[in-house]
């Protein structure tokens, strides 16, 4: 069963990714990564329990990352049809830190410990 957010989500993202409104074969994988990403985001923010409304966009792009690397897994560059795609190393959600970081200085009851730091 898909809750009402991984919805939303695959709503918008489906667009996005060139997948027609009606295709429904992508769903399943979608919105398992869905899911995925909104459990490593809320790892990052555990006393919220939940995804703020401003960083719902984090969920997209992450979405559509993790998405368009399905089948390339631990390649670093990949050339298709003339187009060469370089994939950042890093984790998932390490570009959307800084993000994240920004929205719990402004909440800081909802910050853990300090700072959380990639190494």
């Amino acid at each position: 069963m898909v809750n009402n957010e991984v919805l939303n989500v695959l709503e918008r993202v489906k667009p996005l990714l060139g997948i027609q409104e009606d295709d429904f074969s992508q769903d399943n994988a979608l919105a398992l990564l869905i899911k995925n990403v909104m459990r490593m985001i809320i790892l990052k923010i555990p006393k919220a329990g939940y995804i703020p409304e401003e960083l719902e966009w984090i969920v997209d792009e992450a979405t559509m990352k993790r998405y368009n690397k399905l089948g390339s897994e631990g390649l670093t560059t990949e050339t298709n049809e003339g187009v060469q795609f370089i994939y950042n190393k890093d984790g998932l959600l390490d570009e959307y830190i800084p993000f994240i970081e920004d929205y719990l200085d402004e909440h800081p009851d909802l910050r853990t410990k300090g700072k959380f730091r990639m190494m």
